[in-house]
């Protein structure tokens, strides 16, 4: 949660993070830096905490509905991430996991 302005008195700048995946390691770039006061943001994604099996899939901390254990797609290899802005930092945090 980015409350009032920061200590020059400016809006807060936050980098959204963009991982790059380079000879098996993750690189983090910024995505995009955005400026923001009195505003909350969450960003979701699979790139930081997840396990490979055998296979090579990669399992997250997103939770399948259909049953209760961690989603498996066709996209579990890639780098997913979501980002979300709004002013009650709860329902940003929860909308964020949704988008995912």
């Amino acid at each position: 949660m980015a409350r009032g302005n920061n200590p020059q008195g400016e809006k807060w700048h936050v980098s959204i993070d963009k991982p790059i995946i380079s000879d098996g390691e993750i690189h983090h770039e910024s995505a995009e830096i955005i400026t923001i006061t009195n505003r909350a943001i969450a960003t979701s994604g699979n790139y930081r905490n997840y396990k490979t099996d055998s296979l090579g899939n990669r399992y997250a901390h997103i939770i399948s509905p259909d049953n209760g254990r961690p989603a498996k797609s066709e996209h579990s290899k890639r780098n997913r991430h979501s980002s979300r802005l709004h002013d009650s930092r709860r329902l940003c945090h929860n909308a964020d996991g949704a988008w995912i």
